[in-house]
């Protein structure tokens, strides 16, 4: 299962678009994975007794925390809830045994629950006292980020009462199904159905020798159905919302296909053919250990299990090959900008190019902007009024975080997403421009069908001779590509349409 597990992780198109991503809900699935680690090690059928130790899930605990307090994204701990009470359950187990009741636990060991909820609690301050240290040197002044996104996001606690789920834009369950299989495929379906099978199989082979009683499977594998209750019943939904179930779609898929191989026997009836044609030597030998016969067999459920999960890896790296050619473009775009930009101001002295940082200003691409790693130091991101109505960020000043930044911070926020003027500037203070445009010419418009981008538009009234086009790279073009090539690379028969990512820069005088 470990292997199985390994190779769909290794392979899977979620886990590649997952895995570099920079955001709370890719550390916490991270952060699920340790501790799925930690309660597999500790509660699977090797291990498991009837005399549980006190400390024996203390490790995933510790991830869970993690998890909550440091992410600033306390909703995740509903992937714990399940944690919590089975350590409660096995603290409690602790006392010693009954001879009365045939080794049976007589009564419930409040002492070792208590120490369990103790050493949490001390865990948890612990790690609470990190993050508050660091981000009262951020902020100047004692925060707790995480109490604030849990009041922001419910009407609970102090809230206002407003439901900002559809502030940010609403989708129908539909769109977690798509996101799931477009990433996942089969393994998807499979992943979500192995813990139902897997109780099935627990009842109607209660007495068999096969069943398998890994109770560290449920407890890994049942968080992600309370998760997808979450989450499919909220009106706003996004695809990263999705990450932290990710390691459990690929745990259950490995589950799920050692449950069918063990039921139907397959591999000890493979392994018997290819013994009696004299294929493999060492179980065809009549002294051969029955150490040796399980060996044989588990490699060759291993081999097995893999040539099943090969068509559905082949499917999943075609579509990390598709977002790549597809969607790389932003990355590639603003690289190619930091290098323009730093040798522009490599004759500059500190002051001077202090004085002369240039402004890096888009429209409706505002959203593919990688990360302020991808523009120089003295660069600075900014905005021109496009279609989009919502709340843009706002710069930060020389106090970063501080409240000493509200003194000199112009303009308003709001908790409502509301978009604010302030945020904009105008094309003439702008050094370099970065807009998606249609492929022709200078990389501007030349298909008339084709709505003008926005920044185009600003570029031409600002006058076209004055912007010259840096670099402009491939980005899918939604419209005129087929779903088939969206969705997959398709080696020697690729059909796409481009658009092109592209960044212009302001011609000197």
């Amino acid at each position: 299962i470990a292997l199985w597990s390994l190779f769909i992780l290794l392979t899977s198109a979620g886990m590649f678009h997952a895995s570099p991503a920079y955001l709370p809900s890719a550390t916490v699935m991270v952060f699920v994975m340790n501790g799925a680690a930690c309660q597999l090690d500790t509660l699977s059928t090797q291990s498991q007794n009837n005399n549980p130790k006190e400390r024996d899930l203390d490790g995933a605990i510790w991830w869970g925390l993690l998890a909550v307090l440091v992410t600033g994204w306390p909703f995740c701990g509903v992937l714990f809830v399940p944690l919590g009470l089975v350590a409660i359950h096995r603290a409690g187990r602790t006392g010693t045994p009954s001879e009365e009741e045939g080794g049976g636990y007589r009564r419930w060991n409040i002492v070792a629950v208590m120490k369990l909820l103790a050493r949490t609690i001390s865990h948890a301050v612990f790690i609470q006292s990190i993050v508050t240290l660091i981000d009262y040197h951020y902020y100047g002044e004692i925060r707790f980020p995480t109490w604030n996104v849990f009041i922001y996001n419910t009407r609970l606690f102090g809230g206002d009462g407003i439901n900002r789920d559809d502030l940010y834009g609403v989708e129908g369950v539909d769109y977690y199904i798509r996101n799931l299989l477009l990433n996942w495929n089969v393994t998807a379906l499979i992943g979500i159905l192995a813990l139902p099978c897997l109780w099935m199989q627990r009842l109607v082979r209660r007495s068999s020798t096969t069943t398998r009683d890994n109770k560290g499977v449920d407890l890994v594998l049942f968080p992600m159905f309370l998760w997808i209750g979450v989450l499919f019943t909220r009106p706003h939904k996004e695809e990263r919302f999705l990450f932290p179930i990710y390691p459990m779609l690929a745990i259950g898929t490995a589950v799920f296909l050692d449950l069918v191989l063990e039921t139907f026997s397959i591999a000890p009836t493979i392994l018997r053919v290819w013994t009696s044609r004299r294929v493999s030597r060492v179980v065809h030998r009549e002294d051969a250990t029955q150490s040796s016969r399980h060996r044989a067999t588990s490699h060759v459920k291993l081999g097995i299990g893999l040539l099943i999960l090969i068509p559905t890896a082949t499917v999943s790296i075609l579509r990390s090959m598709a977002l790549v050619d597809n969607y790389i473009a932003p990355l590639e775009t603003y690289a190619a900008l930091y290098h323009n930009a730093e040798s522009s101001q490599s004759h500059l002295s500190l002051e001077e190019s202090s004085r002369s940082a240039p402004l890096i200003c888009t429209g409706g691409e505002w959203y593919r902007f990688p990360s302020s790693f991808h523009i120089p130091n003295n660069a600075r991101l900014a905005f021109l009024q496009s279609s989009f109505g919502g709340q843009l960020p706002q710069q930060f000043t020389k106090f970063g975080s501080r409240m000493e930044s509200l003194s000199i911070q112009t303009g308003d926020f709001n908790n409502m997403n509301v978009g604010s003027m302030d945020r904009y500037v105008d094309i003439e203070d702008c050094s370099y421009v970065v807009e998606l445009v249609v492929n022709g010419g200078e990389g501007v418009a030349s298909d008339k069908e084709e709505e003008e981008p926005e920044c185009v538009g600003y570029m031409k009234a600002d006058g076209m001779s004055k912007w010259r086009e840096g670099v402009n790279n491939n980005f899918v073009d939604i419209e005129r590509t087929s779903m088939v090539h969206r969705v997959v690379y398709v080696p020697f028969a690729r059909k796409i349409h481009y658009k092109s990512f592209s960044y212009f820069h302001r011609i000197s005088a």
